[in-house]
């Protein structure tokens, strides 16, 4: 499967109207510039507050593994575990990377801390 470069993290987001509509014209968010779902949703919006209600639409992503995403919906724990991929070391962050890759039709939607233990039991570090 290659590297899935979590830190690298980005989706394409529009409004269920616009693509009733059948505009997909939308913008790409940089995940890693949003602490939370929470964050992302007030951008949405105020990107999009020409609409009175605007119904989140992720028509594309980059480096999220499928558990976490799909057109309807963004996992909460997909921020924490780009969070938490900011905190290792580079040389790990290399490991996690085809880790992750490697692994992310299998992991589960759950806290980034378990995703990130459970890499950390399987890596064994970089030896020259």
């Amino acid at each position: 499967m290659g590297r899935c470069e979590i830190g690298n993290a980005r989706v394409y987001i529009t409004t269920r109207q616009k693509c009733g509509q059948g505009i997909r014209l939308g913008k790409w968010f940089e995940l890693k510039g949003y602490a939370s779902k929470k964050d992302l949703l007030n951008s949405f919006r105020e990107l999009y507050k020409d609409e009175t209600e605007p119904v989140i639409c992720y028509l594309d992503w980059q480096d999220i593994p499928p558990g976490f995403i799909s057109e309807t919906d963004i996992s909460k724990n997909l921020f924490g575990l780009i969070n938490g991929f900011k905190e290792l070391t580079p040389t790990d962050k290399i490991g996690f990377s085809i880790w992750l890759g490697t692994h992310q039709d299998a992991i589960p939607d759950v806290r980034a801390d378990k995703i990130i233990q459970a890499f950390k039991g399987c890596y064994q570090g970089y030896f020259a």
